[in-house]
């Protein structure tokens, strides 16, 4: 039998909108309740006792960070860019992505390197396309990583993606089932 999982949304300093609209589309698309927290109101150990994926907006949290500290995922963040694998992006980007937290549960981070580019992130990846009839926010047809450049990403859509991939069964970046411009893995050569 199907379980349904809780979460959480939790906000950055300044992103309580962004938090706010994306639980009201889960809302408004699924009936889904998704409790919204600050730093503040945040803890660890109660989301893990409740058994909550998590929902961060922004990567700038206390909590966003420890996440990013704490995964198996090699996914780094910068105030310039953003690292996946071994591929390395500078500029106004954008982030979604999955992680693995403790007790088999996840986390979405929605991340970007401007207040901008977390705004376009959200509205491009999470508002529906085709109203009324509307998924939920993240629910399908989008990989587990995505890096998009705010600007390109809302003059072109999907073109603007400099990296759309899938993490591996170990969370490692998974380069053959990947899109990633210009980033090429590091072949290993046997003599």
């Amino acid at each position: 039998m199907y379980k349904r999982q809780a979460f959480r949304v939790v906000y950055e300093p300044g992103a309580l909108g962004l938090a706010t609209y994306l639980a009201n589309q889960f809302h408004l698309t699924g009936h889904a309740r998704a409790p919204i927290s600050n730093d503040d109101d945040f803890s660890w150990d109660v989301a893990r006792d409740k058994g909550e994926n998590i929902v961060f907006v922004g990567g700038g949290s206390e909590a966003a960070q420890r996440a990013l500290n704490e995964t198996a995922a090699p996914l780094g963040l910068r105030q310039d860019g953003v690292s996946v694998g071994e591929c390395e992006f500078s500029g106004d980007l954008g982030v979604a992505s999955l992680l693995p937290l403790q007790g088999d549960r996840l986390a979405l981070l929605l991340a970007a390197t401007s207040d901008e580019a977390l705004a376009t992130t959200i509205e491009l990846l999470a508002t529906p396309t085709i109203p009324p009839m509307a998924r939920q926010p993240f629910s399908n047809a989008l990989p587990d990583v995505v890096v998009l450049d705010a600007r390109q990403a809302r003059r072109f859509g999907p073109g603007g993606f400099r990296l759309a991939g899938f993490w591996d069964h170990d969370w490692s970046f998974a380069h053959q089932a990947s899109y990633a411009e210009e980033c090429r893995p590091v072949a290993n050569v046997c003599a």
